[in-house]
This record gives C-alpha cells, structure tokens and sequence, in this order.
C-alpha cells in the first residue's frame, strides 16, 4: 500500500507486482536513479519494456509517453498514458497531463502498468498507467542532498529532509534547477516541492497527508526539418515560431499544486483505503507554430475508496477488491492570440467541465494450489460539458481581450458522455514460488479529451479560434500472454500483446490548417513484444568476500520493444505504419560495482529501423545508436559522487517527431515535424545523506 506508516518501498512494490499483476509491468528502484543523471523524464523511465518517452523541445518537460503505441498525440503531450504520483492522479479527468511538474528527483520507485495490468488505475487510458510512489520519513535518509550540473548550463539542487517517531513520520524535499538547453530557444527554469505527513490513529487505522506543487517556467523551440536536423539539430526552423513573437519571451508557464490524504484501516482479512485530492492547474503556452496561446486554469477534485479480502470460497484461497473512483473537474480555457510577444485578441472561451464516475470488481481465484483465475469489470461514465462563451470562428473580430458586452452571440453549450463496460479475465500459473506465467484478454476505453473536441480551424486562410466537433470514444481488446520471474542470477519478465482498437484517436495537421483530431475510419492493430532481461555476470573478480554484500559484481540489464502498429485497410492510409512508434528499441546496461561503492557502467540505446514521421508514410527518421558512461561512488551515509556522460560520439537522433498527415505529398525534407536529441553531454554530481 502507499499510504500510512506501512507505505511500500521498491522491493515490496516489486514483489507485489510480480506476484499479484496479470499483465505488464515494471518496477523502477530511485536506488538506481541515483547513480545517474535525472535532466529528463526518460532518464528515470529509460529501460522500461513496452515504454518510450521521447523529448519534445530538447528541455527536461514535455515528455511524450508511448506506451503499446497509444499516447501518439501532437504538443502538449497527452492521451493514451495516466500518470499518478502515490496512487493520486496528476492526468485530469479527461485524460490531459503535464508530466514536466513530477519532480523524478522526489521519488522512491515508479510502477509501471502496462495495458490493463491494473484495472483500477487504468481508467481512461488505453496505453497503461505510470505510478511515482515518493518517499516517507521511515524510507528516506534523515537528510539528502543532492547537486548536480553540467552541460547545456544545466544545474539542479534537491534536498530532502525526513523525521519517524513510533507513531509518526514527515517527509520534505525541495528540487530547483536551469538549463539554456540542447537546442536553441529551449531555456528553462524549474521548482519542485513535495511533503507527506503519517500518523498511526489507532492500530487498525493509519492516515497519510500529502502535498506537491511545481513551476515550469521556459520556452518551446518547436519543430525543425529533417534536413535542418541534419546540417544543424541546435537551430530553430523559422517557419517553426510564429514570426510576431519576441525571441526571449518565456513561451511556456504551467504552476500545477496538489493536496491529498490517504487513510488505511486493516483488521484480519479485511482492508478499507479511501483517498481524496484537490488538483490545480494554471497553463499558459504560447504555441511555437503558432499566432495564439493557450491559457486555462483547471480545479480537479476526486477520490477513490476501495476494499479488499482476502479469504477462501469453498476451501480455495480467494481475493476480492472492490472500488469506487469519482473524479472532476472545471476548467476556464482560452485561445489568445500573440501581438509581437504580448496576449493580444481573445479568441476563444470555453467553460469546459469533465469527469468519471467508475466502479471497478476484481477477483482472483486459486483453482488450484498453483492455478488461480482473474476476472476484473471496470465500470465507467465520462462526460465532457463545454459551454462557449465567444468564439472568433464564428463572430467578428472584437478588440482588446475581452468582448465588449453585447458584440457576441449567445453562448453555445454542448454535452459529450461516454459509458462503458470494461471486463478482464486472466489465467495465472506459478511454476516455483519464483516463477510465473500469465494469459490475459481484456477490453480498455479511452474517450476523447477536451481538447479534442474543441479542435482548431483555418477560415479564409486566417488562424481562427477552437469549434466544437463530434468525436467517438477509442476502445481496444487485447490478448496478452507472459512470464516473470528468476533463476539464480538471471532475472526476466516477457510479454506479448496483441490489440484491435476501433475509433482510434489521430491527432494530426491536415494538408491545409492547423492541428485537428480524428477517429480512424477502420480498426486499427497494435501488436508487440516487451522484454526485460536482469543477470549477474560475475561475482568475486577482485573482492571476494564470504557475504554477497563484500563482493563485487558485474551486472547486465536489457529492455527490448518491438512493435507493430499499423491501419487496418484505412480508406485514406491503407496499412501504413502509425507514426511516431520505433519498430525496435533496445536500451542496454552492464556495470562494473565494488563492494568500496565505487561503480562504473556503459550504455547503449539502440534504435536499428526508422519510423515514420507522417501518417502517409513519406518520410522517416534515421536509425541510431547512443552510448554512455558513468561512474561514481556511492554510500549509504555519508558523500557520494558520480559522472554521467551521455551520447559520447555525440551522434545525431531524433527524439520524437509531432506526427502529420502527410497526404497530398505534404511532408517532405524541409517539413517541420522532428524534435532533435541531445548531442554529446557531461554531467556530474554530488550527493549527501546521513
């Protein structure tokens, strides 16, 4: 459980999740997180099967999540992945998320779900579910320090402070940092705050308080051109900032605050977890390709209570939990257009209200001593309300940012609601006590995001505010098939995966406009593998000591994804492969440790087959391979070090692309759609903990 004095560390998570999970998932320990650089989203996520986080802008946010191939959406970043930190939501209702305000520094481990693995925490998402879990005052040091800084000026503190009575415990961090950034126009500034209060009320009954709140302040460089990539991945593509917009205008200003409680009572086989929260958001981005801004401020209020017991049917061990999961939220949304780097014209006001109210049932049945049947229904209503107060795609101009009283129409108000019935049943066999093997099929649900619906339009050639449009939900069955487990030093976890999706969700730029979203006309397939792959090479080559702990060891990590996604006979793309997806990834680790706590690792990220950039298919990134060094010394009190270099034959890549249609032979060399990775890096830090 996250929550009370009991809290789970990594490897309480990760024996859950291997034991219990009927589907895809990972376990990310922070203690491994430390013996690297943390400058992006994927620095913590990096090596988790199943998973891409790719870089937009070349700073440390706007990471895109692209999990079994849902969260391929244009910038902002959103849909098909929900994020939670300590089991609470930081996705809004609707599925929008800004993952740039979790601090990656302020974490104890990172649960990683993937499809409907967990059923309770997938609600609204196809792709899976990202859970940081933070530390507590009985996991964390009493005092942690950390600095570390490098190249592209970047600079990050963080210091974490915890306290644990008998009956209490408090945790506090702070986290600041800067970066000019990799790529032109793409400097940063960044705070992170988190605290969670424990207290043990009575024996069966503890109550955990926790808070968070960030501020990202920097600018977005946009898109540059597959050929600009090539001569010079640091320049900006003019045609890729809007001509009026001042050059050191920050373009991006997101402040994201949250508070919650979770509070646990447990007696015999019974437990009882109810949770509630209060998401604030305020987003204001100046799009890079464009003459307008966006600006809303969200309230997002929610809960979840749920029971377990754990008890027996007719002498067979049985499992049964039960949920309920109420979330909504208001939201104030403008389009402003940019007057020379200054908000200019109003063009657009929407009132959006969105929301889910579900109900989730799981049980799990051991038909025999090592044979056990899951069967899961997640119950579910999303609505989106969205009133129009004034738009400027169907009214006159008005000057200044407000409209006078009088000069619009009356507001316009439309409902969206999306119901469905989500089931999973599953076969889990136990070979050893070590050893697992899985087959599942189960049915995921994602309905469109307010965005979405409000859309934008191009009229008589001049950027106009969003229109209201009609969307479908996406929805997607998927079988699934696996193993995990561990053989004295070798440690595995294998999935495959095969999805037909209907509906799904394409957010693309059209031959002419700007960025609109789309149902497919006809189903869609995603089909995959995921693999994760953990040995110990060697033990005892220069310290052998009688104890594992006073030898040194060389231990090699593998994580490989292949994936398929493609249109099934799409009126328009035919079979062609959805953009954005790399068919193969392979990310490599093999480090050298000394029971001294000296450590030294290399890494390689393979990606040996493009992928398309466009929904046609007419251009493609270009393979690559990074590799990487680090080493340090690292303690468990006292001062520690490490060096952490990163794509040291400072090779050209693209880290992420905003897919486009393509069509009518739109896309070409010189279109603006490709983000550039990062060349040659070094960074280094220091850490305290006592």
């Amino acid at each position: 459980m996250a929550s009370g004095l009991t809290a789970e560390t990594a490897a309480q998570a990760r024996d859950r999740i291997g034991g219990e999970t009927a589907g895809g998932a990972g376990v990310v320990d922070a203690a491994d997180l430390q013996k690297r650089s943390l400058n992006k989203m994927e620095d913590a996520l990096r090596g988790q099967p199943g998973l891409a986080v790719e870089t937009q802008f070349s700073g440390t946010s706007q990471a895109r999540f692209v999990m079994r191939g849902s969260g391929v959406a244009g910038t902002p970043p959103t849909r098909g992945v929900r994020l939670l930190v300590d089991d609470m939501p930081m996705t809004l209702p609707d599925g929008h998320f800004l993952p740039q305000n979790i601090d990656t520094r302020a974490v104890d481990h990172i649960e990683v779900y993937r499809g409907a693995a967990s059923i309770s925490r997938n609600i609204g998402s196809l792709g899976g579910t990202i859970n940081f879990a933070t530390p507590t005052g009985r996991s964390a040091p009493h005092f942690y320090g950390r600095v570390e800084g490098g190249s592209f000026e970047t600079w990050r503190e963080h210091l974490a402070a915890a306290y644990a009575a008998e009956n209490a415990d408090l945790y506090v961090s702070g986290t600041m940092g800067s970066q000019n950034g990799f790529q032109f126009r793409t400097g940063e500034e960044a705070w992170f705050a988190n605290a969670n209060f424990g207290i043990r009320l009575a024996d069966p009954l503890e109550t955990r308080f926790y808070f968070l709140g960030s501020e990202i302040d920097g600018e977005l460089a946009g898109t540059i051109s597959k050929r600009l990539c090539d001569f010079d991945p640091t320049a900006v593509n003019p045609v890729g900032v809007a001509p009026n917009v001042r050059v050191d205008l920050p373009f991006r200003d997101i402040m994201v605050n949250r508070v919650g409680n979770r509070t646990v009572w447990r007696q015999d086989d019974h437990e009882i977890e109810a949770a509630v929260w209060w998401l604030y958001s305020d987003y204001r981005a100046f799009r890079p390709r464009a003459t307008e801004g966006l600006d809303f401020v969200s309230n997002a209020t929610g809960g979840d209570l749920d029971y377990r017991f754990d008890g027996d049917i007719g002498g067979a061990k049985d499992t049964f939990e039960f949920g309920l999961h109420p979330y909504v939220e208001w939201r104030d949304m403008r389009r402003i257009q940019l007057n020379f780097g200054e908000p200019g014209l109003l063009q657009s006001d929407h009132d959006v209200d969105t929301g889910f109210y579900a109900a989730t049932l799981e049980n799990r049945l051991w038909l025999t001593r090592r044979l056990s049947l899951v069967t899961a229904l997640q119950a579910v209503h999303h609505y989106r309300d969205i009133q129009e107060n004034y738009n400027l795609a169907t009214q006159p101009p008005v000057p200044g940012k407000v409209p006078p009283p009088g000069s619009v129409a009356p507001p316009a108000q439309r409902f969206f609601h999306y119901d469905a019935l989500n089931p999973k049943a599953a076969l889990m066999y136990e070979f050893t006590d070590d050893i697992l093997a899985f087959a599942a099929i189960s049915r995921t649900y994602e309905p469109p995001l307010a965005d979405d619906l409000l859309g934008s339009a191009a009229r008589q050639g001049r950027l106009v505010g969003a229109k209201i449009t009609q969307l479908r939900a996406q929805n997607a069955v998927t079988v699934e098939a696996g193993t995990r487990g561990k053989a004295g030093p070798v440690h595995w976890d294998v999935t495959w995966y095969r999805s037909w999706i209907e509906d799904e969700l394409i957010r693309t730029r059209p031959p002419a406009g700007p960025d609109v979203t789309l149902n497919s006309e006809t189903g869609t397939i995603h089909h995959g593998v995921e693999l994760a792959l953990d040995a110990t090479l060697a033990e005892g080559l220069f310290a052998d000591g009688a104890e594992v702990g006073e030898r040194d060891r060389v231990d090699f990590r593998l994580a490989y994804t292949w994936s398929e996604c493609y249109f099934d006979e799409d009126p328009l793309y035919f079979q062609n492969e959805i953009p954005a997806i790399p068919p193969h990834l392979f990310v490599a680790d093999m480090t050298y440790s000394h029971p001294c706590g000296f450590y030294v690792g290399v890494s390689a990220d393979w990606m040996p087959e493009p992928y398309p950039v466009d929904y046609a298919n007419t251009l493609h990134t270009d393979p690559y391979v990074l590799c990487g060094v680090r080493a340090g010394y690292q303690r468990p009190r006292g001062v520690s070090v490490f060096v952490d270099l990163s794509n040291v034959f400072d090779q050209e890549c693209i880290s992420g692309v905003s897919p486009l249609s393509g069509l009518d032979g739109t896309v070409t060399p010189d279109t603006p759609a490709l983000f550039p990775g990062p060349g040659f890096a070094v960074r280094a830090g220091l850490e305290v903990r006592f």
